[in-house]
């Protein structure tokens, strides 16, 4: 009878993991901290963070030219212990200027690192896909709204003049249901506006006091 195969202790496959942290040289004699992996949610913060600063969700636009350079950013906050310029012109020099970047790379897991540029360029293309629908849904619900408008303009104002009608709206402060019918009633037959507008608006004429 063949023996069962012993389970791989947690312990065994501990210490066969990569060294998770090395002290590296990435310049005359300065060394920096880097880490082998990142954990889950440091990856995840990490993905989002360089996502979030190439989307400006408010003019739903994305700036591909700034990928990079977050990246690199991202790359040198979440791996190692170097402290990065506040000032961004600092930054940049450091970053392309130097040798750090890529000696940071050489040292950390390359599917991690893997890993996270493909969840970036993904989370950018949905998040894009998903800008360019809300603005065409937007200019649909716009485009709808406007034909109303036009369709409820040409029912209420068909036989008007319109010199007259824009005169007396120019004439009122503020714009309201009362006033447009009280503009109407000055260009048209009462009869009239009172069959269009009651037609849309049941019993709004009859609030409204006729004017002498």
């Amino acid at each position: 009878m063949s023996k069962k195969n012993p389970r791989v202790s947690i312990n065994q496959l501990e210490s066969i993991y990569e060294n998770i942290e090395e002290s590296v040289e990435i310049g005359e004699g300065i060394y920096a901290h880097i880490k082998y992996i990142i954990g889950m949610d440091e990856m995840l913060s990490l993905v989002y963070s360089i996502v979030d600063a190439c989307i400006n969700k408010e003019d739903s636009e994305y700036l591909p030219e700034a990928k990079d350079f977050f990246t690199r950013c991202g790359i040198i906050k979440a791996y190692t212990n170097i402290a990065l310029p506040q000032d961004v012109k600092k930054m940049y020099t450091l970053l392309y200027g130097t040798k750090i970047y890529d000696i940071v790379c050489k040292h950390i897991s390359n599917s991690q690192f893997y890993v996270i540029s493909q969840a970036i360029d993904k989370k950018i293309e949905y998040l894009c896909e998903k800008m360019q629908s809300e603005c065409r849904r937007e200019i649909e619900d716009l485009a709808a709204k406007c034909d109303r408008l036009l369709s409820l303009a040409q029912d209420t104002f068909g036989n008007v003049d319109m010199t007259d009608l824009a005169k007396n709206i120019s004439e009122m402060p503020k714009w309201d249901v009362n006033d447009v019918v009280s503009a109407v009633k000055r260009v048209r037959q009462p009869d009239e506006v009172i069959d269009t507008v009651e037609a849309k608006y049941p019993g709004l004429i009859r609030e409204i006091p006729n004017e002498e």
